[in-house]
């Protein structure tokens, strides 16, 4: 199993200085993943990660690419120093870079490559910041869009309603979503981002 984070507070402060063979206490795993079991080798997928969004795509590039699916990527950064996983997902697929500097890649965001390239799709996964996720929920409101929500999450398991985000549907009877234990993972167009 491999860990990819990055130093944020102290929780992954102390993270950083473990050592192979230190023991750390984990719950999990916890929520829903990507569904990929429908998706055919006849098919394509578009991954697109965000900043440290872009880690959980890593085994889903794999495990799509094992089933014969053709995999493209794009990974958004704000620079270059920023950019991770490039080279290790261009195992599984084509991989295209956006920064918003312009330091490495397309000069711009993700919905730029796409634009760029006339990217063609059967199925969209993504996972990175918010803003990131709304500009690809509108741009495809007619595709099939799994989004992997980034958030804070207190107990992880559904009991304290800390990462709870609002349903679009107004007849629907709970009214929202717990991320951690409905999601992370959910179609475009189920919760208010």
């Amino acid at each position: 199993m491999a860990i990819i984070y990055r130093i944020e507070g102290r929780g992954t402060e102390l993270l950083s200085h473990k050592k192979i063979g230190d023991e750390v206490t984990i719950i999990g795993p916890l929520g829903n993943g990507f569904p990929i079991q429908d998706m055919k080798s006849s098919q394509k997928a578009l991954i697109v990660g965000g900043g440290i969004g872009t880690p959980p795509l890593l085994e889903l590039s794999k495990q799509l690419a094992l089933r014969g699916v053709e995999v493209t990527h794009i990974l958004g950064f704000q620079t270059k120093e920023a950019v991770i996983l490039q080279q290790e997902l261009s195992e599984y697929g084509k991989t295209y870079v956006a920064t918003e500097d312009g330091t490495e890649g397309t000069k711009g965001f993700v919905t730029d490559v796409i634009d760029q390239y006339e990217l063609e799709f059967d199925r969209l996964y993504t996972c990175g910041p918010t803003p990131m996720l709304k500009a690809l929920e509108a741009k495809f409101p007619e595709k099939e869009v799994y989004l992997s929500l980034e958030e804070r999450m207190a107990c992880g398991i559904g009991a304290c309603y800390a990462c709870v985000k609002e349903t679009c549907k107004k007849d629907d009877e709970l009214g929202y979503r717990k991320i951690c234990s409905d999601g992370p993972v959910f179609r475009a167009g189920e919760v208010v981002l």
